[in-house]
């Protein structure tokens, strides 16, 4: 059988299935409104109108560029009537990057932009004047839903009249559209009735809702059920008609429900909709690659020791207590999850880049800051492999980056006076991601987008996870222990016999054996190149070379310690050395 192997930089926030942003992430640490609009150079009320992805001029990100189309603006001494406004991530080709946290906008997405001007930053073969960024990291704008406005934490704070007057009363006022539906007509209620949602509370992107009531129709056609996916706002009717319907009676519905926030439920009929008077308590959520099938992120024998080596950034290596803290809930969560995650003593220098090899825990430093009010960001580097009619996804690499702008609290229980974030609570929630748990809205839960100060300083005297954190973890981890695909040296992950052994050392582990280390020298190059890799392998080797598009331009069979690589023209190119399992990977700019 044939099979081909495509990479891709990304996280589970944007689904391949075309579910783009589907939970919206909040501020990790909440800003008060007044604070964000004091932090801003622009408020405006705009619509994206288009969007491209580029490389930034280092070659070790990708970003999307928006251009938004200014209808009213608030503050701002530019007379533009279009801006280009960054965010995080994006797909070049078949490679592409999203993280967990930052900023999003949806297609055609109209509301209130704060935004200030990025400096320091440059974008590949781009020459744009002026290029802003959402103030306050994630979700820096503020929504249109139903005739309110919703701040980037997805709770309703005012009309659009009364927004507009409380913060904006001394600029220019601006006649606010009214709130319409996407097909231009404000939604009327249904006959259809929902008496029962059951279970309640539910894993999202896990378990089937079974919906009962009357209504519905005799069979499906053009009917759906849709869910608050970021606590207001709905799914659209083309990605709710693509969710798995196991059956569709007149009286009952079963829906393999999504990645998606608590709220009420909906049944429409004939374009008109009937709600659930219960909230569906969504406590939990398991990311997905595809909906229809569900596909997951798998994790794998990456290291040909049974899972995963994380690495600590020297500086964080170095300081004890957050060593400590590291190593305590790196324990608990094995025990926990039952995942295959094992820490090295070897800490190391790498910088923020995911297509390094080495996944890494560490502060964010100058040049790579994450955004006031976002106290971590999980990133996360996947590939897809095609082996017939299926396609399998598996993480490759991932980065865990904790902000310096805090004063942390390295022990369990409540935080005490004077510290402003606690490291195992942060540490929970994104090693969570990591197992592809999304956001919730739920209160008390490990997963709530809030991990510092209120309303998180609620609960998070906490120093393990929850029950359906747990729960949801373990499905995805026997998901990676148990499948049964079999093609681009990918195998299932392997159980832990001592969780709290976490740096693996009795189980044999030799971190600096555990994945064959490569390198290109000089990198960048002009003209030639050295592969070097550092172990010695008795098994037949092969080095491939894959473009910035996903397309293998080189492959040869590999002998010793060095290989030349082939002169390629200008750009980023992606080289790995295989033989039964992918054992090295590496990336490499020609100049």
């Amino acid at each position: 059988m044939k099979f081909t192997r495509i990479g891709f930089l990304g996280l589970l926030s944007v689904l391949a299935s075309g579910i783009s942003a589907q939970i919206s992430p909040c501020a990790l640490s909440p800003i008060a409104v007044e604070d964000r609009i004091a932090e801003s150079e622009e408020a405006v009320w705009a619509q994206e109108t288009r969007r491209f992805c580029t490389w930034n001029d280092q070659h070790n990100t990708i970003v999307t560029l928006h251009e938004l189309e200014i209808k009213h603006r608030w503050i701002g001494s530019s007379n533009a009537a279009r801006i280009w406004v960054l965010t995080e991530g994006g797909q070049l080709g078949s490679l592409g990057r999203t993280v967990y946290g930052a900023a999003q906008i949806a297609a055609a997405q109209e509301g209130v932009y704060l935004l200030k001007k990025v400096t320091g930053r440059t974008f590949e073969t781009q020459n744009l004047p002026v290029v802003y960024e959402l103030v306050c990291g994630p979700q820096g704008q503020f929504s249109l839903i139903e005739g309110q406005m919703a701040d980037c934490c997805g709770e309703v704070s005012a009309s659009l009249e009364a927004f507009q007057a409380q913060y904006f009363a001394q600029a220019a006022p601006f006649a606010l559209p009214k709130w319409k539906d996407s097909g231009s007509q404000v939604m009327a209620r249904a006959n259809a009735s929902i008496t029962s949602l059951s279970p309640n509370p539910i894993i999202g992107g896990m378990q089937t809702l079974t919906i009962e009531g009357s209504g519905f129709g005799s069979s499906q056609g053009n009917s759906y059920v849709s869910f608050a996916r970021d606590g207001v706002n709905y799914f659209d009717a083309n990605t709710a008609k693509g969710f798995v319907y196991k059956s569709w009676s007149d009286s009952k519905i079963e829906v393999e429900v999504p990645e998606t926030y608590s709220g009420k439920v909906r049944v429409y009929v004939n374009g008109i909709y009937g709600e659930s008077a219960d909230v569906l308590h969504v406590k939990a959520n398991v990311g997905m690659a595809t909906i229809n099938p569900r596909e997951y992120f798998h994790l794998w024998n990456l290291n040909e020791n049974g899972g995963h080596t994380w690495y600590m950034r020297r500086d964080l290596y170095n300081n004890t207590e957050a060593r400590a803290c590291i190593e305590g809930v790196f324990a608990e969560f094995r025990c926990k999850t039952g995942v295959n995650y094992t820490l090295t003593r070897q800490p190391t220098w790498v910088k923020s880049d995911l297509g390094d090899g080495v996944n890494a825990l560490m502060f964010d430093s100058v040049g790579y800051e994450l955004p006031n009010g976002v106290v971590a960001y999980y990133e996360q580097l996947w590939y897809s492999c095609i082996l017939g009619g299926r396609t399998f996804y598996y993480v490759m690499g991932q980065e865990l980056r904790i902000s310096k702008r805090f004063d942390y609290y390295y022990g369990k229980g409540s935080i005490p006076q004077g510290k402003n974030a606690k490291l195992s609570y942060v540490l929970f929630h994104e090693l969570g991601h990591s197992l592809q748990l999304g956001h919730v809205n739920e209160d008390g839960e490990s997963m709530h987008p809030v991990v510092q100060a209120l309303p998180a300083d609620n609960w998070n005297m906490r120093d393990t996870l929850t029950t359906f954190d747990v729960k949801a973890a373990r499905y995805l981890v026997q998901e990676s222990q148990q499948f049964d695909f079999r093609a681009c040296g990918v195998s299932p992950m392997g159980t832990i016999s001592n969780c709290a052994d976490v740096y693996g050392e009795n189980a044999g582990l030799s971190p600096s054996l555990a994945r064959m280390e490569i390198s290109v020298l000089p990198n960048p190059s002009q003209g030639t190149a050295q592969l070097m890799m550092n172990i010695d392998r008795h098994e037949a080797l092969e080095i491939s070379i894959v473009n910035a598009s996903g397309q293998q331009v080189y492959q040869a069979p590999l002998e010793g310690h060095q290989h030349s690589l082939p002169k390629l023209p200008s750009g980023l190119y992606f080289v790995s050395v295989t033989g039964q399992e992918l054992l090295g990977f590496t990336r490499w700019v020609v100049e």
